[in-house]
């Protein structure tokens, strides 16, 4: 199982998640739905990509940003509206999770799906 400071590591931006419950619950989630069997090599990428992506759905600020919201260009000025999440927490929300998904793309692992 991946740690923080591999999270980190890969992702320096998550390290203004200072949360140690939030940590713990995403690196323990991405390490129950990524199974070596499957993933192979690369597992503990896959772990790490996951574990990013569900530490930035609730930290707004660590998604892509969302649609200009304002624009001035007296003086430069341009602000981002917060990027909503698309229905269900998609992986295609964060950059986090497009590098998970494009990982299991070159694995063949199956992500699974809910009715």
């Amino acid at each position: 199982m991946p740690t923080k400071e591999d999270v980190i590591h890969r992702w320096p931006t998550l390290e203004k998640v200072t949360n140690a419950d939030e940590w713990n619950a995403a690196l323990a989630d991405a390490a129950a739905q990524v199974d070596d069997s499957i993933w192979g090599r690369r597992a503990e990428l896959a772990r790490i990509h996951l574990a990013a992506h569900f530490l930035s759905l609730g930290h707004p600020a660590l998604r892509d940003p969302g649609l200009i919201a304002n624009e001035r260009v007296g003086q430069v000025s341009r602000g981002y509206a917060v990027s909503p999440l698309p229905a269900g927490f998609s992986y295609e929300a964060t950059p986090y999770g497009r590098e998970y998904l494009k990982l299991q793309r070159q694995t063949g692992a199956r992500l699974p799906f809910v009715l």
